[in-house]
């Protein structure tokens, strides 16, 4: 909507100085034209124009479409039209933007994989949604909602990276009961009570097998690259890696375009905000060759093919979002550093130039060898995407092309496509590899303690909930903020409440809200309670560790009975 406005304004300013212009030629007309008035047009004359316009429109259009085409690739639009170049251009970028949202549309495949906001009634599902009848506590949801989702949009947003987070009201204020005070009473809570939350506290993963959630549109190939929150030392060893997911396997000879074949060499993909990271295994005991820097491709290396903006272009030198690097994990034999980027005549990269990162602040890989092979590690730093903005639900259309000695035949080989059908160059024939996200957790946690978990919470507690979501954590300069939903079971009450980052970067958020009888009046930040309750936190995970959208995550705890005992004056024994 932004970039549609933008272009609109834009092309009403080109508007109104292209009219300036037809004026200016009118008046000029108006002064060469002959005196004697031309004769009105007759009826012929009428039915002639008209069937010429109907027959030439449609071949207007064909030829103004291809014609523009070849103009933006044969002259400079500045040149030409000066101070209307800028316009100019922004009305075509946004043009093929709305073309490739269209196609991505008829493909079924989503425009804004994302979003990180939901509806309401996906952070309150509760029973049945908000409980009508308490029409207080209903409007007091929507407004702390509205209040969640407009900040969430505006941290968002680049330009207002600078800005001071607005205050949400997101804090319980009251007093926090004091520890030395005793009270005179035991609590209970009930078998019936313990069943439930532990039924209730189960994980989802526990409950069900996961498997990676596949796209609605058809693809080549798809894979997935699992989130990480710290960083890998890229040294080729895979202990830090953790478990190995998500298997992306060749199955492409660079000679032969018709025929698959199986037991490829699997490469494993994972994201951070940081950057790409890559890693494979070479079961062969061959003499690796370091390639040049003139032809990095002709030797033992990883060759990585991304758009960045999954736009489908027939070629690379049309696409503004495209890289093709290699990675090199025995570095070069005539140059330092261990990654390049091969130019192929978009972004400014000259067509067959070779551009090495050699002091590795954009990327590197490295090799571990043993009596069997070598285990290869890389890393593409995200400032050296041309999108660098990582998040998960992200796809990136990509192939890969693991070399070896060679970057021909059946010594190379690609995942979603070969190098015979020059994949290289093409990135409709690549795959789509998905951004997954991280799996969330929650707990309750202690005000006196934040370390702590209680055992349960009694009417009048300040409820402490804390939230583990490291996908949420959305800008690493300012602290960001989730939402949750908390209910009760008897008191048949369910609340929305803020949860603001610990720190800046560390993607582990916590909130508080009070627990009150539930017979009171309805208020901000109040829970209403009975005892023998249960009280459920409710957590919407916007991207989850298999690709899962909204997927909803659970944590109860007990307000337990309270059991008064009577005291005898008689001294006992």
């Amino acid at each position: 909507v932004k970039d549609q406005t933008y272009a609109r304004n834009h092309l009403e300013q080109l508007a109104q100085s292209m009219k300036t212009a037809q004026e200016v030629l009118d008046m000029e007309i108006d002064k060469r034209k002959d005196v004697h008035e031309i004769p009105p047009a007759t009826t012929e004359d009428q039915t002639l124009a008209q069937s010429l316009h109907k027959n030439v429109k449609n071949t207007l259009k064909e030829i103004s479409k291809s014609s523009s085409a070849a103009a933006v690739e044969k002259m400079q639009v500045n040149d030409v039209l000066g101070e209307l170049g800028e316009e100019l251009e922004a009305a075509i970028e946004l043009n093929h933007k709305i073309a490739t949202a269209r196609e991505k549309l008829e493909q079924g495949r989503d425009l804004d994989n994302s979003a990180l906001t939901m509806d309401m009634s996906t952070l309150l599902p509760g029973r049945g949604g908000i409980n009508t009848s308490r029409l207080k506590q209903q409007r007091i949801n929507r407004e702390a909602y509205e209040a969640y989702v407009e900040d969430l949009k505006q941290r968002s947003q680049l330009k207002n990276a600078y800005q001071a987070p607005k205050h949400l009201h997101n804090k319980a204020k009251s007093f926090i009961r004091n520890p030395d005070q005793k009270l005179n009473a035991r609590v209970y809570v009930s078998k019936q009570q313990i069943e439930k939350i532990e039924q209730i506290n189960k994980k989802p993963q526990d409950k069900q097998k996961r498997q990676l959630v596949k796209p609605s549109f058809k693809t080549l190939a798809f894979g997935a690259a699992s989130m990480r929150t710290q960083r890998i030392r890229i040294d080729g060893d895979l202990k830090d890696w953790g478990t190995l997911q998500h298997p992306m396997t060749m199955k492409w000879y660079a000679d032969d375009a018709q025929n698959t074949f199986a037991n490829g060499i699997p490469l494993y993909m994972q994201w951070s905000n940081e950057g790409l990271y890559f890693c494979y295994r070479m079961n062969s005991n061959h003499q690796p060759i370091i390639p040049s820097r003139r032809a990095p491709y002709n030797g033992d290396v990883l060759e990585i093919w991304v758009d960045m903006l999954n736009a489908r272009d027939l070629t690379m030198k049309i696409s503004q979002s495209s890289h093709q690097f290699l990675l090199c994990p025995f570095g070069f034999r005539d140059s330092p550093g261990s990654m390049c980027e091969y130019g192929r005549g978009s972004r400014n990269l000259l067509m067959g130039k070779v551009y090495v990162d050699t002091e590795e602040h954009l990327g590197a890989a490295r090799a571990k060898k043993d009596a069997h092979g070598y285990t290869v590690e890389g890393f593409i730093a995200n400032k050296a995407l041309a999108k660098p903005v990582l998040t998960p639900g992200m796809y990136l259309a990509c192939n890969f092309s693991i070399n070896k000695q060679s970057f021909g035949g059946k010594l190379a080989t690609q995942w979603s496509a070969s190098k015979a059908i020059e994949t290289q160059n093409k990135p409709d024939t690549w795959g789509d590899i998905v951004l997954l996200g991280s799996d969330a957790q929650i707990r309750f946690y202690s005000v006196e303690d934040t370390q702590e978990t209680p055992a349960f919470i009694s009417i009048g507690d300040i409820i402490g909930i804390e939230v583990n979501d490291q996908d949420m954590n959305i800008r690493s300069d300012i602290k960001d903020r989730v939402a949750i939903s908390i209910s009760s079971t008897f008191g048949q009450q369910e609340i929305l409440v803020i949860l603001d980052e610990t720190d800046i970067n560390t993607g582990i958020f916590r909130g508080t809200c009070i627990s009150q009888a539930s017979y009171k009046q309805a208020q901000a930040m109040h829970l209403g309670v009975e005892q023998g309750d249960i009280i459920t936190t409710q957590y919407t995970d916007a991207r989850a560790a298999f690709g899962e959208s909204n997927r909803i995550v659970q944590h109860a705890i007990a307000v337990p009975w309270t059991v008064f005992t009577q005291r005898s004056n008689e001294k006992r024994e």
